[in-house]
C-alpha cells in the first residue's frame, strides 16, 4: 500500500523506517525517503542518492497509524525476525493479497506505475509528479505519461481551444 499511495520504488518501501513518517491525528503526513535497500538488505542511498520529502495521504496516514501502533522505531514493514522483507517475499505476499482479492497477480513496481500514472493523469503536473517519485521530468513522461488513455485527444482539444479561432 505504501508503495502504490506514495509512489516509492519497492526498494524505497522496503526501507521506510517509522522515525522516517509524521503521521498526524488528522490530515495528511509525511515521509521522509532516503534510502533504499537492496536484494541482500543491505541499506544504501536511494536510486538517485537524493533525499526527498513527501506528502503521505490521510488515507494512508489512518493505515499506518493503526499498523504501527506504539512503535517509535524501525522498519515499517518487516519479518517476523525483525528483517526487511526480501524481494521475493514481498512478491509472493502481493501475489497471496491479488488471489484473496480475485485480480490478477502484479508486481511490486507495478504500484509505483499506477500512482505515477494516476497522479500525471489526475493533476497534469509533471514537475511535481517526477519530484515525488525521484524521477526527472524526461523519465517520467517517457516511462508512464505513454499509458494514459486519450492524451493524444486532449491536446488536440486543448490546441483547438486555445487556437482554434
Amino acid at each position: 500500500m505504501t508503495t502504490w499511495m506514495l509512489g516509492t520504488r519497492p526498494s524505497e518501501s522496503r526501507a521506510l523506517c517509522i522515525e522516517d513518517l509524521v503521521l498526524p491525528d488528522t490530515g495528511p503526513g509525511t515521509a521522509r525517503i532516503h534510502r533504499s535497500i537492496d536484494k541482500d538488505g543491505n541499506f544504501g542511498p536511494t536510486k538517485t542518492n537524493e533525499t526527498r520529502t513527501i506528502t503521505v495521504p490521510s488515507a494512508l496516514v489512518t493505515v499506518l497509524r493503526d499498523y504501527i501502533g506504539e512503535r517509535t522505531d524501525g522498519l515499517v514493514v518487516a519479518t517476523r525476525t525483525g528483517r526487511p522483507p526480501t524481494p521475493s517475499n514481498w512478491w509472493r505476499a502481493l501475489q497471496r493479497s491479488c488471489s484473496q482479492l480475485g485480480v490478477p497477480g502484479i508486481k511490486p513496481y507495478d504500484l509505483r506505475h499506477s500512482c505515477a500514472s494516476m497522479l500525471l493523469a489526475e493533476t497534469k503536473a509533471p514537475v511535481a509528479v517526477a519530484e515525488r517519485l525521484g524521477n526527472s521530468v524526461e523519465v517520467l513522461l517517457r516511462d508512464y505519461a505513454e499509458p494514459l488513455e486519450g492524451h493524444h485527444e486532449l491536446v488536440t482539444e486543448a490546441a483547438e481551444k486555445l487556437f482554434g479561432g
